[in-house]
């Protein structure tokens, strides 16, 4: 997802490309995968992404989205409680989507723990995904 701040250049926006932005600034997490993501996604449309700024939290990267220092990259469930000043839109051919794995050892499926902790799992990334062929 594109965390944008709430102005009137990004207000009528569904959603945007990487090569929309190849001028902006951008905020990104310290060494996290988010920001190799962002950087290989840049590239592959032939640019560098200009990074200004670099945060530990993604509720840091929304403030100073907020703020006006830049705009940034962030994972979906990252994005889903948007602070006062941000707006969040897809981004457009994403090649870089996220994958999430849950694993367990098949002998303690009958662990009403284990069983539990599935369910909730598969709920939730059911609940903010768009993925339909999901199995517990």
């Amino acid at each position: 997802m594109l965390v944008l701040p709430d102005s009137e250049r990004f207000a009528q926006r569904d959603s945007m490309t990487i090569e929309e932005l190849a001028g902006e600034n951008w905020i990104t997490r310290n060494a996290h995968p988010v920001r190799e993501a962002l950087i290989k996604i840049c590239r592959q449309k032939g640019f560098d992404p200009n990074i200004v700024l670099t945060t530990s939290d993604y509720q840091e990267l929304q403030g100073m989205v907020a703020a006006g220092v830049g705009i940034a990259l962030a994972p979906r469930l990252a994005t889903l409680h948007p602070m006062p000043g941000v707006k969040i839109i897809p981004l457009l051919g994403n090649p870089s989507p996220r994958r999430i794995l849950l694993g367990w050892n098949a002998a303690s499926v009958s662990n009403p723990t284990i069983r539990g902790a599935r369910k909730i799992f598969f709920e939730a990334v059911k609940e903010y995904t768009s993925l339909d062929n999901l199995s517990a």
